[in-house]
């Protein structure tokens, strides 16, 4: 039986083929796009309930998300709060996600600068115990600071560290009274200089 040849000409399919002359429409995102946003946000959504409760309340969010939110950091059933929270990120528009973030990154950049400030007043408190040359220097640097009751607290920590040395479980009241000096001091100076 012969076969039957097949001719290969070139036939105009509108069905089959696009024109070249047709330009392709741009929709919108692709799905695939949507999908991997709404995964990144979800990912996002759930790193907040770990954020602590001041940071929380404070989110440019409706109060039912927040609500939403806090009641995600009680459930312990893995299943129930990440469908929770894959509820929360589907409700948050937009322009809610970039005021969290930028909300956040304001948050991240405060906490950072609160812990350089801690930071740099336990230096300075090391500094103080160990001689006066240190407290003369802190009084140049942070000229608003009280002489005469930082160089009392000074004396009484320096007490209590003598003390503890020899064996004595004296607590270290004046200790974290003079951090606390140092600190507002501290602080002040940056309120002014801001």
């Amino acid at each position: 039986m012969a076969r039957k040849k097949r001719s290969f000409n070139n036939h105009n399919n509108s069905n089959n083929r696009r024109d070249d002359d047709e330009e392709l429409e741009f929709d919108g995102p692709s799905r695939t796009s949507i999908k991997l946003d709404l995964r990144d946000r979800q990912q996002q959504v759930a790193e907040w309930p770990d954020l602590p409760l001041s940071q929380l309340k404070s989110m440019p969010l409706d109060e039912d998300l927040v609500e939403q939110l806090l009641h995600a950091r009680e459930l312990k059933a893995d299943s129930g709060r990440r469908r929770l929270l894959r509820f929360i990120a589907k409700r948050v528009d937009e322009e809610d996600f970039a005021a969290v973030d930028a909300h956040l990154a304001d948050a991240q950049k405060t906490s950072l600068a609160a812990v350089q400030t801690e930071k740099a007043c336990e230096k300075w408190r090391e500094r103080v115990l160990e001689g006066d040359d240190a407290v003369t220097e802190f009084f140049e640097k942070y000229q608003n600071a009280e002489h005469q009751m930082l160089r009392q607290t000074v004396r009484q920590a320096r007490g209590e560290v003598k003390r503890n040395a020899e064996g004595a479980n004296v607590p270290p009241v004046a200790q974290r009274k003079l951090f606390k000096m140092l600190r507002e001091t501290v602080m002040a100076a940056q309120a002014d200089n801001e």
